[in-house]
């Protein structure tokens, strides 16, 4: 089998060869290629102040998405016959499931970097006193968490 071509950036685009089908392709599905950042880091105050968030809620986010259509031109509010709005109730099931999904479904997962720092303590055998060490893990550790 012939060797591909590796179209890693949009400009190696126009160096596709339009009489062979498989190039056209490759050419084509390299368009729709996004490239992957990693996540930022999020920071030390972050962290600590996530206990003070209130945590998810269906009614705020719908709410704000409802406010945005309305400065986008939107009707919002109670139909001119004083009926509901049927696309505002959509809105907030919409949010609503994608919010249970989270709540119910997402899992988050930690890893420990080898060379975090651990303090061991507990008692020496029969007749000896209290021992505390200190020391650095040698291998990475996982664990779970979900979203409130």
């Amino acid at each position: 089998m012939a060797n591909l071509p590796k179209l890693n950036k949009i400009s190696e685009l126009n160096n596709v060869n339009f009489t062979k089908a498989r190039e056209v392709v490759e050419a084509l599905l390299a368009l729709f290629k996004l490239p992957t950042l990693p996540a930022p880091l999020v920071s030390k105050r972050t962290c600590l102040s996530a206990s003070l968030r209130s945590g998810l809620s269906a009614k705020k986010i719908a709410a704000e998405i409802i406010k945005n259509q309305g400065e986008a031109g939107a009707l919002i509010g109670p139909n001119d016959d004083g009926t509901d709005n049927i696309s505002e109730k959509m809105e907030y099931i919409r949010v609503k499931a994608i919010i249970d999904a989270l709540l119910t479904d997402a899992r988050v997962t930690i890893t420990s970097l080898p060379g975090t720092r651990v303090v061991v303590t507990g008692v020496t055998p029969p007749g000896g006193g209290p021992v505390t060490a200190y020391g650095n893990s040698v291998n990475t550790g996982t664990g779970y968490g979900t979203l409130s």
